[in-house]
């Protein structure tokens, strides 16, 4: 939107004095269709309430498009972790900084439009891309998950690996 940078100005400074916020995360769509963020349980994640704004409960999963992270967290982390240099970043940084126990300001308010590439059915992913991102998504899952979560995972991972297989083979 036009007033991006002067309502995530008000907003940085309404919670200016509260040093456990870590960032404002901004509702993300993908042509117009709901991404991100969301409430993350019990390997779950659920939408929060449509126009929310403010910090909320339980774990936030968002992706970093459009996120205004306070710089002091990122130095507390020692930055991006290089493990997840493209795929899963986003949860891996939602994740642990979260657990730390900072939280997020969410502005559903602020929706930002943002093509994401790996939901472009015209622009499949490479067989190399495909492989990191299921190497990401097997360590963030192995490093942060449960053993039921991963069991999930595993299913889930077998059938998009069918599905992009099958994508692949028609191409």
């Amino acid at each position: 939107p036009e007033d991006f940078l002067q309502r995530v100005a008000m907003i940085a400074r309404s919670i200016a004095a509260s040093s456990n916020i870590a960032a404002i995360v901004p509702e993300v769509l993908d042509d117009h269709l709901f991404i991100s963020p969301n409430i993350v349980s019990s390997g779950r994640s659920m939408r929060l309430p449509k126009n929310f704004n403010g910090i909320p409960d339980g774990e936030l999963a968002a992706i970093n498009s459009a996120t205004t992270w306070r710089v002091r967290t990122w130095h507390e982390f020692g930055g991006f972790n290089t493990l997840f240099w493209l795929d899963y970043l986003d949860l891996w940084a939602f994740h642990v900084i979260q657990l730390a126990g900072n939280r997020m300001y969410v502005a559903c308010d602020l929706q930002v439009q943002h093509e994401l590439s790996l939901l472009d059915p015209n622009n499949r992913m490479s067989p190399k891309r495909f492989e990191n991102y299921l190497g990401a998504r097997s360590a963030f899952c192995y490093l942060y998950k449960s053993t039921r979560e991963g069991f999930f995972l595993t299913v889930h991972l077998a059938a998009k690996l069918c599905l992009q297989t099958l994508r692949h083979d028609r191409s």
